[in-house]
């Protein structure tokens, strides 16, 4: 059964992309922009374009897989979900009651993982267990600090005004791969 959904864009970057999904039998077969926000009225980047290659690509890890060899040497082995979640479940009862919930830091940021690291279940997690707080990277709280000291803040324009302005600047970034509605 083929079918047209509504998405967005899983992407963490600022322009919130609107998508149209193509599924046939629960399989992504084509990614458009969608018109419905008028900030990327249906354009898109290539990376969420071919998000469906990334899904469906033969190296995509789909099964949880446990170290079967000396680390760093690159053997893995395939696990069933059940044996993954006992392992954590097991080390994370280990640590609890040896150490605390302080010895456990987690560490997230890079990747697009939505609620995952958004501050929805994960935080609420950690908080539950009583991990070590991290503001999301171990050099975010520095940046912010850094960037506050020296501008006053981390000043930010609504990305819809970037059209009606005379000019840009747009450093450490290239938007044309990674911001294309800015270009």
């Amino acid at each position: 059964m083929s079918e047209t959904l509504s998405s967005a864009c899983p992407l963490d970057c600022p322009d919130r992309c609107s998508l149209t999904v193509e599924v046939d039998n629960g399989r992504i077969t084509r990614i458009d922009g969608s018109t419905r926000f008028s900030f990327t009225d249906g354009l898109i980047c290539g990376k969420v374009r071919r998000f469906g290659d990334r899904v469906y690509g033969p190296h995509r890890v789909s099964k949880p897989m446990i170290r079967d060899g000396p680390k760093g040497s690159g053997l893995f082995r395939a696990v069933g979900w059940d044996e993954a979640l006992d392992r954590i479940a097991g080390k994370f009862a280990e640590i609890l009651a040896e150490s605390g919930g302080a010895a456990i830091l987690p560490v997230s940021y890079g990747g697009s993982n939505g609620w995952l690291t958004g501050g929805g279940l994960e935080e609420r997690l950690w908080a539950r267990i009583g991990a070590t707080g991290l503001q999301r990277t171990l050099c975010a709280a520095n940046a912010r600090a850094g960037s506050t000291g020296v501008y006053g803040g981390l000043p930010s324009a609504d990305l819809a005004d970037v059209e009606l302005s005379e000019g840009a600047v747009l450093w450490g970034v290239n938007p044309s791969a990674t911001g294309i509605h800015l270009v």
